[in-house]
């Protein structure tokens, strides 16, 4: 996986840039892409992590990483329940209507996203373990030579030409053709292309 020095590089070579002035622009661009394009649902960005929903609680905070959700499933006596099998996802009004009329607590059967947290319908009665399949996100964005992103493998040339874009629009005194953010744009669509070609989601 390329990190954001190559990129950067790449980025260079491209418009015949020899010095480090551009630099910290360049660093800039990158981020300012990888902002743009973080919640975007493709393939590479799909990952499977767990939180433990501790006893006497009804939340847990989401992975630092998490961008939004695909499915959950909550592992009961040694058993996974999915959304066909007692855990089932609501909407988070919802269920704090429905479900949290009065405390209880049990093991939950429903649950819902809010904020940066995982919210059930009842407290729990024992620690419990989430799977969650979700489309991740940078945690951090790179801003060491060494750092890198889940976006640069297979989303690699997408970020690189937006950010190309921005950084001879903004950096290059707003002489960016617009060829500069078709190109981007073109990038952006191959890989919604290539994603309709991978099976994205499925049952438990």
């Amino acid at each position: 996986m390329s990190n954001l020095v190559t990129m950067r590089s790449r980025i260079k070579n491209a418009l015949a840039i020899q010095d480090t002035i551009y630099d910290d622009a360049i660093d800039d661009s990158i981020r300012s892409a990888l902002s743009q394009y973080r919640n975007q649902p493709f393939w590479f960005l799909q990952k499977i992590g767990t939180v433990t929903l501790l006893t006497d609680s009804d939340n847990v905070a989401l992975p630092s990483d998490f961008a939004s959700p695909m499915q959950a499933r909550i592992l009961v006596n040694d058993i996974y329940r999915g959304e066909t099998a007692g855990f089932i996802k609501q909407e988070f009004k919802y269920l704090q209507e429905k479900y949290k009329a009065q405390t209880t607590s049990g093991v939950p059967q429903y649950y819902a996203y809010y904020g940066k947290n995982i919210y059930t319908d009842a407290s729990a009665n024992a620690d419990y373990t989430i799977q969650l399949v979700y489309y991740q996100k940078d945690a951090t964005l790179p801003q060491g030579d060494s750092d890198t992103s889940v976006w640069f493998d297979d989303g690699y040339d997408a970020i690189r030409t937006l950010a190309m874009a921005i950084f001879k629009d903004e950096a290059l005194e707003y002489q960016s053709a617009d060829r500069d953010w078709l190109r981007a744009k073109t990038y952006l669509d191959l890989l919604t292309q290539q994603n309709t070609q991978f099976a994205i989601g499925g049952d438990f």
